[in-house]
């Protein structure tokens, strides 16, 4: 871990960057990393880019939630519509045109979760919050990426 802060120190000693982050490290990890940086006078990352979406949640809501009070850390997210199932279009199965049809290889554990009881279950859920979204006058596109953002 130490060589790893003091990589990110010298990147940003060489303006090769203004600072760094980290993603899908454990709280564990970034508390580690603040620390030796702390210790050695190096610089410390300073946000966390993790999975954050209505349905990926805890990791953010939970293992993360002291550090964004105790180091003034932050975030950005990856996948907020859960590569795409928040957009609704999978609700009725797989689209033909769509990245899963196109990359069956690739997203074949996503599929397999998709089939299972769980994941018709989250389909289901998927459809009922298309229902708000059309109440409210929106897509469940819309409604996911503005959930994400608010949060």
């Amino acid at each position: 871990m130490k060589e790893i802060v003091e990589a990110f120190t010298q990147t940003i000693q060489l303006n090769l960057a203004y600072y760094w982050g980290t993603s899908e490290w454990s709280a564990k990890q970034i508390q580690e990393a603040t620390t030796i940086a702390e210790k050695y006078n190096l610089i410390a990352p300073i946000a966390e880019q993790p999975q954050y979406n209505a349905f990926h949640r805890d990791r953010f809501e939970n293992e993360y939630a002291p550090l964004y009070e105790k180091f003034q850390y932050g975030t950005t997210i990856w996948s907020p519509l859960d590569s795409g199932i928040l957009t609704g279009k999978y609700s009725g199965g797989i689209p033909k045109d769509s990245r899963f049809a196109t990359n069956p290889g690739f997203f074949e554990n996503t599929i397999k979760k998709l089939e299972s009881e769980e994941g018709r279950a989250k389909l289901e859920k998927v459809r009922k919050l298309g229902k708000v979204a059309e109440k409210l006058g929106g897509s469940t596109t819309q409604l996911a990426l503005a959930w994400a953002a608010k949060k």
